[in-house]
């Protein structure tokens, strides 16, 4: 991840009452304006707070197995059967949240709920 500083997401305000009323408009769809990353000004400090990110090095490729099987009989007086089975199978789905399949660090364990924010 060695964009971290130099990346920035801008995320957009679609309404503030229930979709009733657009915040943007085509000709200014962002109105408070785009994000800008802050480069390497803060030095160290370079996405201090914000979401840990890593690369699962022991995760295998996902796959999906397809397959279908038919039988046909065909009887005396031109009658026909038929019988047909389709299936799937997943192996090594990703996990988490997120659209990328990360794991997400960030998530609280819900045993932490009842004592509030």
């Amino acid at each position: 991840m060695g964009t971290r500083g130099f990346t920035a997401v801008t995320n957009y305000f679609a309404s503030a009452d229930n979709g009733l009323t657009p915040a943007g408009k085509l000709d200014d769809p962002f109105p408070n304006g785009l994000e800008k990353p802050v480069g390497s000004s803060l030095g160290l400090l370079t996405g201090a707070g914000g979401d840990v990110h890593f690369i699962d090095q022991f995760g295998k490729s996902a796959y999906v197995q397809q397959y279908s099987v038919d039988v046909q009989r065909e009887f005396r007086g031109e009658i026909a059967l038929t019988v047909g089975y389709v299936g799937s199978r997943s192996t090594n789905l990703g996990v988490g949240g997120t659209v990328d399949s990360t794991v997400n660090l960030n998530q609280l364990d819900p045993k932490y709920f009842s004592l509030g924010t």
